[in-house]
């Protein structure tokens, strides 16, 4: 009887874990993504006008983002070059520090080209674009990284697009904000409304994730994230100062005239900003792995 006792069910309950884990880490693929998407939209832009002066505004937030991520993971000295530069063929995160380094490259050569060879616009365009592609998977490569994870919050295809979605309206949040201040003529696209559209668009996105969570953890992180230690990060930062007063102040703003309009777009692009980096934290903080029978 006693031995039927103690031929138990072992149970490891959920618990929490980070791929990437921290401020830092938030604050990083906030940066770089932002800064990436914002780049996108400068290359847009005529050469040798308004658009060539933002370019190293662009890359300087794409390297800033990625020293900040090369002095987090370097602390890991005897997995750095395994990760970041032998293991393409089956690891994101090498890939995603690949595309980081040509985009590196790439921006800064064209930057340069441009600057003092401007008869050579056809190949400061060329190198722009791959420079621009090579964005693109700085953008979302962390989105993959932890849609490849065995986190059921974090395993979805949506993953990816939600960093593509946020990093576009952060680039714009900074268009915005460099547009009201008099750094550059308005383009051709409606900033506020489209930000406005783009963080709406984040936040469905968003929540049709949240109801995508396996039912293994879904308790837990929707727990975690409404009424837990981060809610203040999810229905605060983000869900409130992220995207609803945003939307809220690029709808009334551009009706607005002088100081009244500049002060409320710029608070719309600052708070937009806030609120990605708010998402971020969120959702890295919130990956929890299901019970162990």
């Amino acid at each position: 009887m006693s031995g039927k006792k103690l031929q138990g069910t072992f149970l490891i309950q959920p618990r929490s874990v980070h791929v990437w884990g921290g401020a830092w880490h938030a604050l990083a693929f906030s940066l770089s993504g932002s800064g990436a998407a914002f780049y996108s939209y400068v290359a847009s832009l005529d050469s040798g006008g308004p658009g060539s002066v933002l370019e190293p505004l662009a890359i300087g937030l794409v390297f800033l983002g990625a020293l900040i991520i090369f002095a987090l993971e370097l602390t890991y000295r005897g997995v750095f070059l395994k990760y970041f530069f032998v293991n393409l063929a089956r690891s994101w995160i090498s890939r995603g520090v690949t595309a980081l380094l040509f985009f590196g490259i790439l921006s800064v050569i064209a930057f340069l080209i441009g600057s003092f060879s401007p008869e050579r616009e056809s190949l400061t365009r060329i190198l722009s674009l791959i420079a621009v592609l090579a964005a693109l998977l700085v953008i979302i490569y962390p989105g993959l990284v932890l849609s490849s994870t065995p986190v059921p919050y974090w395993r979805t295809s949506l993953l990816p697009v939600e960093f593509l979605v946020s990093s576009a309206a952060g680039g714009l949040a900074i268009l915005l904000l460099v547009q009201v201040l008099g750094g550059m003529s308005a383009p051709a696209i409606p900033v506020p409304a489209t930000l406005a559209s783009l963080l709406a668009i984040g936040l469905l996105l968003h929540g049709i994730h949240l109801g995508q969570i396996a039912e293994s953890t879904r308790r837990e992180t929707i727990e975690l994230l409404l009424r837990g230690k981060l809610r203040i990060w999810f229905i605060g930062g983000y869900m409130i100062i992220g995207v609803l007063i945003p939307v809220v102040l690029s709808v009334v703003g551009p009706s607005l005239d002088g100081a009244a309009r500049t002060g409320v777009l710029l608070l719309a692009g600052i708070l937009a900003l806030l609120g990605i980096f708010s998402q971020r934290y969120g959702l890295l903080s919130a990956g929890i792995k299901p019970a162990l029978i």
